[in-house]
C-alpha cells in the first residue's frame, strides 16, 4: 500500500520549517530523525509537543503518526532534553515539564481526588468565565487585571501588538495564516485564544501560566523556562477556559480570591490538579476529537475540532459552537 507525503510543521529552536517527507505510517523515531536532521538535536534528546495547549508526546518510538492522529498541516512542537536520553522510551509516561526542582515533578504523586488545604485552611476552586469566545482572554484579565471583565479587548490588542511586531517568530508556519491575518483575526471578539496567546501573556505579565486539562489531569506550563517567580492557573475543558483561584470554597465572594501563586507553591499546583481530577471523574470535559460543532454562519456540522479548524482555514468561518447530536 503506498502512503500519501503529508506537510509537517516543525517549530524547533533554530527556527521553523516544513517537512514533507514523512506519512502517517512513519513513526516517531522517523520523525525525531527528521527533526535532527535540520535542528542538529540529537535523536535522543529530541522531546515533542502536539496538540492544544501543546502537550508532550512520551510514547514508544514506534508509535506511527496515524496512530497519533497526526495529519498534514499540524504544527509539532521540538525542544531539546537533555534528560530525554535517560528515559525508558518503551514505557509511556506523561511529563510535561523537565525543569528542576518543579513543584510540577509531584504531580505522579499525588493521585487523589481530594484536596489537601495550605496551612491557612485555602484551597484551588474555579471561577466559572462566561462562554463567549473571549473566555481564556477574561480568565487572563480575571488573574492579572484585578479581576477585570472588560479587558478582553485590550488583551487582544497585546496579542495583536506582539505577533505583529515579531513576523519572524510569529511566521505563517506557527500561525498557520500569514501573520497579518491572524492579528486581523483574533483582534474580533468571537476569535477564541489558545497557546499562542498563553505564550505571549506569560511573557507580557511575567508569569508562569498553567493550563490545567481535564480531560487528560496534566499541566502544562507556559514560560517555564524564564525564571519566573510567580503564577497563575486556567482550567481547560477542551473547548473552554476557566480560572482556578485560592479561597476557602467555591461559596466564598470572590473579592477574597487569590489569583497569582509562587512558582514553589505545592498546595496550589496539587490543588489544581487534585480539582481537575475530580472534574474528569465527573466526565466535565468535552473531547474535542469527538464532539459536534456547528458553523454559526453556514451552519454546516462537524466532528471534532481538526474539522472545525479546516473549514476555518477554507472559509474565513470563525463562529462555532459545540452542538448535540
Amino acid at each position: 500500500m503506498g502512503w500519501e507525503a503529508i506537510d509537517l510543521r516543525i517549530r524547533h529552536p533554530k527556527g521553523n520549517q516544513v517537512i514533507s517527507t514523512l506519512t502517517e505510517n512513519s513513526s516517531i523515531y522517523d520523525l525525531k530523525n527528521e527533526i535532527s536532521r535540520i535542528s542538529n538535536i540529537p535523536i535522543s534528546k529530541i522531546a515533542l509537543k502536539l496538540g492544544y495547549p501543546p502537550q508532550r508526546v512520551d510514547l514508544p518510538e514506534n508509535t506511527t503518526l496515524g496512530n497519533l492522529e497526526i495529519q498534514s498541516g499540524e504544527t509539532i512542537i521540538a525542544e531539546e532534553d537533555s534528560n530525554a536520553s535517560q528515559k525508558n522510551s518503551s514505557v509511556p509516561t506523561v511529563n510535561h515539564q523537565t525543569q528542576k526542582n518543579s513543584p510540577q515533578k509531584m504531580k505522579t504523586e499525588q493521585n487523589t481526588l481530594t484536596q489537601m488545604p495550605n496551612p491557612e485552611g485555602l484551597i484551588m476552586v474555579r471561577r466559572v468565565i462566561p462562554a463567549d469566545n473571549s473566555c481564556l482572554f477574561n480568565s487572563i484579565a480575571y488573574a492579572l487585571e484585578n479581576k477585570s471583565k472588560t479587558k478582553s479587548r485590550d488583551l487582544r490588542d497585546i496579542v495583536a501588538g506582539y505577533i505583529m511586531s515579531d513576523p519572524e517568530r510569529y511566521n505563517e508556519a506557527i500561525l498557520e495564516r500569514p501573520n497579518y491575518k491572524y492579528c486581523e483575526w483574533i483582534q474580533k471578539s468571537d476569535s477564541w485564544g489558545g497557546a499562542i496567546e498563553l505564550e505571549i501573556f506569560s511573557r507580557h505579565y511575567e508569569v508562569e501560566i498553567c493550563a490545567v486539562d481535564i480531560e487528560n489531569a496534566i499541566v502544562s506550563v507556559f514560560g517555564s523556562e524564564q525564571g519566573y517567580k510567580e503564577r497563575i492557573y486556567v482550567l481547560y475543558d477542551g473547548i473552554h477556559y476557566d480560572i482556578l483561584v485560592r479561597n476557602i470554597s467555591e461559596d466564598m465572594d470572590n473579592s477574597m480570591d487569590i489569583t497569582v501563586f509562587n512558582t514553589n507553591d505545592t498546595y496550589a499546583h496539587n490543588g489544581a490538579l487534585a480539582l481537575a481530577r475530580e472534574l474528569k471523574a465527573k466526565k466535565q470535559f468535552t473531547n474535542t476529537n469527538k464532539f459536534t460543532i456547528q458553523c454559526g454562519v453556514c451552519y454546516a456540522k462537524f466532528t471534532g475540532e481538526k474539522q472545525a479548524v479546516q473549514h476555518n482555514k477554507e472559509t474565513g468561518h470563525i463562529n462555532f459552537q459545540e452542538v448535540s447530536t
